[in-house]
């Protein structure tokens, strides 16, 4: 069998995607995982997939059998918004260019099954709200703090070259000596 597919529900919990079905975990033991159809209650679908654990590299012991039609498009709009999420937490593009990425990656049925533009940017601005970690708005310029993260370079160089606070007046003079030395 091959690897499992995983996406995360909206509430950031794992469903399990096989053969245009979701399932929730509904058990764990030692042995297995037994994954519940997400479709179980609106559908009263008793479709259960067991597997060997809940990670990537587990197997499906025992296919389950639903009692409603596969519904795949759902599940590819689900992947699609999963990696959406994932690639706003990692990229440093604007929001427009990581969401045309992921739709420019997806077929043209699932793009029309996908939310609105303005609502996926949306998705992505909330994302990286929630996992980027950027300090507050200050209110003047002597309750700003800067974390040490912001004082360097990607590569370690030291950015903030002068941090000065006189009778109340605060300058902050951001550059490297690289920078400096090509003025010269």
């Amino acid at each position: 069998m091959s690897n499992l597919i995983f996406v995360n529900s909206q509430k950031g919990k794992k469903l399990l995607s096989y053969d245009g079905y979701l399932h929730s975990l509904h058990r764990s033991t030692e042995n297995k995982c037994i994954w519940r159809c997400v479709e179980f209650i609106k559908y009263k679908c008793k479709g259960r997939c067991h597997t060997t654990n809940d990670e990537e590299s587990g197997e499906i012991i025992k296919i389950p059998t639903h009692s409603h039609p596969p519904n795949a498009d759902k599940v590819n709009v689900k992947e699609a918004i999963d990696k959406l999420k994932n690639e706003a937490k990692t990229s440093c593009e604007p929001t427009r260019n990581v969401v045309s990425k992921i739709v420019s990656d997806v077929s043209k049925i699932t793009t029309s099954k996908l939310p609105p533009i303005d609502m996926l940017s949306q998705t992505v601005r909330r994302t990286r709200n929630k996992y980027n970690d950027y300090p507050t708005n200050p209110i003047n310029i002597t309750d700003l703090i800067l974390p040490d993260q912001y004082k360097v370079t990607k590569t370690g160089v030291p950015f903030l070259l002068h941090d000065i606070n006189k009778e109340g007046k605060r300058s902050l003079i951001f550059t490297t000596e690289n920078n400096l030395d090509f003025l010269n």
